[in-house]
């Protein structure tokens, strides 16, 4: 027998259909999942579960990277004093999709001091920031690199590196309408 231990609760549902604080709720209670997750939900989306639901979402997955932090920040810091894990995907923006961004040679240069790929460096970023990333792969290579990014450590300086050299520099691949 399966068993759905997570349902994932779409922002497109929550915009067309002003998404029924019950029906969150309602999975659960029917037995239908164990938790109830939410993706790309906006504080305003998630006050309107918590002040109507006994049932909050264990999760809030969010594009998250380096050149969306500053403007992520007030989301990642609601999700995280209400008790709402925050997961990333597509942590490794600045180096699939905004390649030449002012985040490249601060990447090299941890990179290098550390014998890490810019992929590593990356997946310690989001993990110092306190945010679960995913990332995908069919290439065995790219899951073990992911997997021992897992073990890296970024020093609160690099991470400061990090967040510096991105400061100023904003760049979404998903819902740029709604959230930018």
């Amino acid at each position: 027998a399966y068993e759905i231990r997570l349902s994932l609760v779409g922002s497109e549902m929550c915009i067309r259909d002003r998404v029924s604080t019950q029906s969150t709720g309602e999975i659960k209670k029917k037995g239908l999942a164990k938790s109830i997750g939410v993706s790309n939900f906006r504080i305003s989306d998630l006050k309107q579960i918590l002040d109507a639901s006994e049932d909050k979402p264990v999760v809030n997955q969010i594009e998250f990277h380096p050149y969306v932090f500053n403007r992520t920040k007030p989301l990642l810091e609601f999700c995280q004093s209400n008790g709402i894990t925050v997961t990333a995907y597509s942590p490794l923006a600045p180096i699939t999709h905004f390649v030449g961004g002012p985040l490249d040679p601060v990447l090299e240069k941890i990179s290098s001091e550390r014998q890490l790929t810019p992929a590593q460096v990356l997946i310690g970023w989001v993990i110092a920031k306190g945010v679960v990333p995913i990332t995908t792969s069919s290439k065995k290579s790219r899951m073990e690199e992911m997997l021992q990014a897992n073990e890296v450590n970024l020093t609160a300086d690099e991470v400061k590196e990090i967040d510096e050299a991105s400061a100023n520099y904003h760049q979404r691949i998903f819902w740029k309408e709604l959230l930018d």
